[in-house]
C-alpha cells in the first residue's frame, strides 16, 4: 500500500491517505480489509471466466469485477434489469411460469433457512438452521447447523455441546409417496456410487 502511495511529502497536508489511516487503525486491519476487497474481486473474475461465452473479453470481466464490488453500498442492494444490461451482465426477462418458480423457491429458502431455537431452560437451549442450500439437478445440498448452547455457571460464556452441524445430501423420492432422502455428503461414498466397479455400496445412514 504504502508502495503505491510513494514517498511521503515533507508539507504534513499532503500526506497519503495510508499513512494518515495508519495513525489511527492498525495497518493490519486496514491490510485485511485489502485482502477481503482482493479476494471478492478475484473470485468474481473467476466466476465469469466460468462462462466464456458470456464473458470473453477479460478487461470487461476485469471491470465488472471492481464496479459491483466498489460501486454498490451494501451486497444486497438490487440491481435491475436495465441496469444490469448496461453494466454488461447477460440478463433476460422471466416469464411468468418462471418467476412464480423463482418466487416459490424465495419462499423456500426463507422458510428453511429461518433459524429454530429451543429452550430447555435458562441455561440451556438447542440451536437449528440451514445456513447454506446449493440446487442442482435432482438434489439439494445443504449445509444443516445443529447445536447446543450452555451456559458455563463458572465463567459465565456459553459453551457449544453436541454439535451435529454437518453437509448433506437432498434427493427428491423417485416414486410417488416415498420419503425424501437425507444423507451425509460423504465424497468417498459418492466416488463409490460413481464408480462402476461397484454397484452395492450403501450410505451410513441407509446402514442403520
Amino acid at each position: 500500500m504504502l508502495n503505491e502511495e510513494g514517498p511521503a511529502e515533507t508539507d504534513k497536508n499532503k500526506e497519503g491517505a495510508y499513512r494518515t489511516l495508519f495513525k489511527y487503525i492498525h495497518p493490519i486491519a486496514i491490510g485485511e480489509i485489502d485482502r477481503i476487497s482482493s479476494r471478492t474481486i478475484l473470485i468474481a473474475q473467476k466466476m465469469m471466466n466460468m462462462h466464456p461465452q458470456s464473458f470473453p473479453d477479460q478487461e470487461k470481466i476485469t471491470w465488472i469485477a471492481k464496479h459491483l464490488y466498489n460501486d454498490y453500498p451494501e451486497h444486497g442492494f438490487p440491481i435491475l434489469y436495465n441496469e444490469a444490461k448496461e453494466i454488461g451482465l447477460p440478463v433476460e426477462k422471466a416469464d411468468m411460469e418462471l418467476s412464480d418458480l423463482l418466487r416459490n423457491m424465495i419462499n423456500y429458502y426463507d422458510a428453511t433457512t429461518n433459524p429454530a431455537t429451543t429452550h430447555f431452560s435458562e441455561n440451556r437451549f438447542h440451536y437449528s438452521t440451514f445456513s447454506n442450500l446449493v440446487e442442482s439437478a435432482g438434489i439439494r445440498t445443504a449445509y444443516h447447523v445443529s447445536y447446543d448452547k450452555v451456559l458455563n455457571q463458572i465463567s459465565k460464556k456459553w459453551q457449544r455441546e453436541n454439535d451435529l452441524s454437518q453437509w448433506l445430501n437432498i434427493t427428491p423420492p423417485s416414486n410417488t409417496g416415498e420419503a425424501i432422502q437425507i444423507r451425509p455428503l460423504d465424497i468417498a461414498y459418492q466416488k463409490s456410487q460413481e464408480s462402476p466397479d461397484n454397484n452395492t455400496a450403501s450410505s451410513p445412514l441407509e446402514k442403520q
